[in-house]
């Protein structure tokens, strides 16, 4: 009987090591995500038409792991590319405001702040997580398209990663 639970104890440990590691592995990283946005504006800046119609699709090379590309524009206060919502694109989104219970941040203002800058940057906000109840401390990388009003940006969730030190890496 001993060596029954003492087998099920470490098969329960090695399972549940091998699942942590299987959705480790799909968790976008930050590099991973300033890499997708950098290469998104540069398709954006070359053909506007086609780079838009691949961010918007939800199973294109935009959307990987837990994560997507999505593009905005700053000055028509309008979402341009969502592959996971479709129905906010068109929409105004300088107004929206993060999922804060208290001091609620006008996301997409402050996106586009931060994307304005030559190696663009990081925003830190609420957010809820796909399949979790609850918020989330969310970042987002921003990187502004050369002679355009359109960002574009992608966003991890990470507890342990602050605005500074993702800005950091750039």
């Amino acid at each position: 009987m001993k060596l029954t639970k003492i087998a099920a104890l470490t098969a329960g440990v090695v399972f549940s090591f091998g699942v942590s590691t299987v959705f480790a592995a799909d968790v976008a990283t930050s590099d991973e995500v300033v890499a997708k946005v950098k290469e998104a504006a540069a398709e954006l800046a070359k053909d506007a038409t086609a780079g838009l119609a691949e961010l918007n699709k939800k199973d294109g090379k935009f959307v990987w792991k837990d994560t997507y590309v999505f593009a905005y524009d700053c000055k028509g206060d309008k979402m341009v590319a969502h592959p996971m919502a479709p129905a906010l694109v068109g929409q105004p989104v300088l107004a929206m405001k993060d999922k804060a219970k208290e001091n609620a941040k006008e996301l997409f203002k402050e996106l586009c702040a931060a994307g304005e800058g030559a190696k663009g940057g990081w925003v830190e906000y609420q957010w809820t997580k796909p399949g979790v109840e609850g918020v989330f401390k969310k970042f987002s990388y921003a990187h502004a398209i050369e002679g355009s009003t359109i960002q574009v940006g992608a966003g991890i969730y990470d507890d342990a990663a602050t605005v500074d030190g993702l800005n950091g890496k750039l």
